[in-house]
Parts: C-alpha cells; sequence; structure tokens
C-alpha cells in the first residue's frame, strides 16, 4: 500500500513539474520572439485557456452606434494620462476585477461613464455607475437566450445607458452606492449572471433606485483615426475599446503588447484613457477588468497606430446628461 502511495505521488508530481515546465517554455517563447513587452505566468495564465475564455465575451453589433465627428482644434502631445489631466477624478485610476464572469463589456463601459461624469461636473460629481445594474438588467446588450455573462455589446450598454438610465454601485463586497458588483472570487467551474434587481441591493445606501438613476446625452462610435480618438479622450475622458484577445495577451507583464500568437480566443472590452511612446513604439494606455495582480498593476500598454488586435476600429463612447438643478 505504501509503495501504492508512493507511486501515486510520483505521478502527480511529475505531471505538476510538466505543467510548470510547459507554462514556463511559453512565457519563454514569447520574451524570446519580440522584445517590447514582458511575459510572465499568473493566476489567470496557470489556470489555462478556457478558463481566460471565460473572462473575454465582448461582441460586435452590426448595427454600430452613429460615427461622431471629431473635430480635433488642440494639438495633440506625445503623450497623455487622463490619471494626471484629471487628478480629482479618483475613478480613473480604479482598477475593476470581474472575477468569473464574462462582464467586460459591462465594467469598461460604467467605467468611462463614471469617469466622464467626474470630469464633466469638474470634480464635482464622484461616483461609480453600476456594472451589476448594466450587467444582469440591460437584456438587450447580450444575445438572445443568454445573460450578461455570456458576454455583451458595450454599443448596446451605451444606449441602455442613454434611454434607461443606470444607478450607481461600486466594486465587490464594498458599501458603494445602490447596487455594488455582486460577483466575487468564485468556483472556477460556476459562471452565472445575478438576476436583475429594480431596487437598490445596498441596505445601506439611503436614495431609492429610481432617484438614483444616471443617464447618457449622447451615445457614439469613433472612427479608425488615432488623432480622433486621442482628441475625444483629452476632451470628454476615457473610451472603451473592443479587441480581438489572443492566447499571449493573457501572460502580459510590462511593455507595449504586440501580439506574438495566432491563436485568437474572443473579444474583450478594457478602459483607453491615455497613450505615449516607448521604446520608439506608440502605445494606447489602458485599463483592464482582472484585478490588480494581472499585468502592471491591472493597467497595460498596446501598440497604437497599427489598429493592434482590431483595438482602434471598435471604439464607443458617450456624454452625461448632467442636471443643471
Amino acid at each position: 500500500m505504501l509503495r501504492l502511495i508512493l507511486g501515486l505521488i510520483c505521478i502527480v508530481n511529475v505531471c505538476a513539474i510538466t505543467s510548470n515546465d510547459l507554462h514556463n517554455k511559453e512565457v519563454e517563447q514569447i520574451n524570446n520572439a519580440q522584445k517590447y513587452w514582458i511575459a510572465a505566468p499568473n493566476d489567470i495564465t496557470k489556470r489555462g485557456l478556457q478558463y481566460m475564455k471565460k473572462l473575454l465575451g465582448a461582441k460586435l453589433s452590426t448595427d454600430r452606434l452613429p460615427l461622431k465627428e471629431v473635430n480635433v482644434t488642440n494639438a495633440i502631445p506625445s503623450s497623455f494620462d487622463a490619471r494626471s489631466a484629471w487628478k480629482y477624478c479618483p475613478s480613473i485610476s480604479s482598477i475593476k476585477n470581474q472575477s468569473l464572469c464574462g462582464s467586460c463589456w459591462a465594467i469598461a463601459t460604467t467605467s468611462c461613464i463614471s469617469d466622464r461624469i467626474c470630469i464633466a461636473t469638474k470634480g464635482k460629481i464622484k461616483i461609480s455607475i453600476s456594472a451589476e445594474n448594466l450587467l444582469t438588467c440591460c437584456s438587450q446588450c447580450t444575445d438572445p437566450h443568454t445573460a450578461g455573462c455570456d458576454g455583451g455589446y458595450t454599443d448596446k450598454a451605451y444606449l441602455y445607458y442613454q434611454e434607461t438610465g443606470l444607478v450607481t454601485g461600486g466594486d465587490y463586497n464594498s458599501k458603494e452606492g445602490c447596487q455594488p458588483y455582486a460577483i466575487g472570487p468564485a468556483n472556477p467551474l460556476r459562471l452565472y449572471t445575478p438576476p436583475c434587481s429594480k431596487k437598490c441591493t445596498n441596505k445601506d445606501y439611503k436614495i431609492s433606485y429610481s432617484k438614483d438613476k444616471h443617464y447618457g446625452s449622447k451615445s457614439y462610435s469613433l472612427m479608425k483615426d488615432v488623432a480622433k480618438i486621442q482628441g475625444d479622450i483629452m476632451e470628454y475622458g476615457p473610451v472603451t475599446a473592443t479587441f480581438d484577445v489572443y492566447s499571449d495577451f493573457g501572460y502580459y507583464k510590462t511593455g507595449v503588447y504586440i501580439k506574438t500568437s495566432n491563436k485568437k480566443i474572443e473579444k474583450h472590452s478594457v478602459k483607453i484613457f491615455g497613450w505615449g511612446d516607448e521604446n520608439d513604439v506608440s502605445y494606447w494606455l489602458a485599463a483592464n477588468t482582472w484585478g490588480k495582480d494581472w499585468g502592471d498593476n491591472g493597467f497595460f500598454k498596446i501598440r497604437r497606430g497599427t489598429n493592434e488586435c482590431g483595438i482602434e476600429s471598435q471604439i464607443t463612447a458617450g456624454l452625461p446628461k448632467i442636471s443643471t438643478a
């Protein structure tokens, strides 16, 4: 019996070593294939591609939002960071964690909405718009017979914000706003979307659901034009970008991401809030939705000006409706 147990332990250890070796080999291959970014293992990549696929799911609508014509009147600086431009808006620096749910589309959209409300009011209104509310209640944001954790459309999300409105709500386990995010660290075998609630789930919040609604005044997409995207960010704030994710993206740690893999997984939505240049490569500065343990404390850079992974052709945004009362 002891011999059998020792044999099983050896088999388990060999499997673990083999798995780690394959993991490290992939990281080494990525780092040897290019010089612009550094790949490193993390909790997401250790769980495998099928796990990472569940964190994606952003979709592109065939009926896109109207294109907004942006007249770039100010000179575009070589670098820009919305966190520095609007220091009084802490939401811009916030990194979200979607947990095991394909809610990137909802989180990236509500993050940009929160930022733009703060920017439009010059810091007078600092709130977090609820990704939970958008994720669970916008049925038109998803495909038929699916729910928000199965993925959604950012353009339809902006229209929902404009037409139906969204309440406030902070991160998981917070007491911020009407409907904080309800999905925390979960069993990796379970993927679910919470039910839509038309009342505040935060019992300590004193404003009613109906009175807590915030609305957009305009929803639009931007042309695949770097200067126009930059001009819109400089005037109104961060934008939502949807791009194709390849198998190597999960390993990103630092530097300017340029894909080395041809294995496309799914689409993903993130927040773009700045740009710059590094090692002779122009980049977009973006916030991911996979927590602070991924990438550069949750942030990443991706090549700008070449439509890397389609990121410049899938930009959506909106303007808030600000009450003057």
